[in-house]
């Protein structure tokens, strides 16, 4: 697996879009384009990449097993689910960003984040874990791996906008 090539992706989608459209947001009380795109950089970098880093630093907790049932599912299909999930309560709505190049010198940053947690893997202990709240505790790889499938799991969302926007 490349990390960062889902975000990659994303970095490379930013000029579809003009200003206004990447701050629309629909009627739904969804997110406009560019809370998507703060939601993937702050979870890649304060979540998933932080995590993975911590686990290399030797941070996490020494666990043979792991991933519960729900992890278990996630890595087997290397994917998440094709629907909707709920922020915890603790989790905070994505604002607007400023602009598109605000965005691009953030992804940018934190896909060199990602690139530079994924060349530090060699060597890592696969015993040093910390928990996910919701699947388990995963080690510093299956914390790449789930930001990967993160990215990727908001492309149906990031599908529905660009068709509401051509609307």
């Amino acid at each position: 697996m490349e990390y960062g090539s889902a975000a990659k992706y994303w970095l490379d989608q930013l000029g579809n879009y003009s200003e206004s459209e990447f701050l629309k947001k629909p009627a739904d009380d969804g997110w406009c384009m560019g809370q998507v795109y703060i939601h993937l950089i702050l979870g890649s970098d304060h979540f998933f990449a932080a995590n993975s880093a911590a686990c290399q630093e030797g941070k996490g907790e020494i666990k043979k097993g792991g991933k519960n049932q729900y992890g278990t599912l996630i890595f087997f299909l290397k994917r998440f689910p094709p629907m909707k999930f709920k922020l915890p309560k603790s989790g905070v709505q994505p604002r607007e960003p400023e602009n598109i190049e605000y965005v691009r010198n953030k992804l940018t940053k934190t896909i060199e984040k990602i690139q530079k947690s994924a060349a530090s893997l060699n060597g890592f202990d696969p015993k040093m874990k910390i928990k996910h709240p919701g699947f388990g505790y995963l080690n510093a790889e299956e914390w790449l791996q789930l930001n990967e499938f993160h990215f990727q799991h908001h492309m149906r969302q990031k599908n529905q906008l660009d068709k509401f926007l051509k609307s």
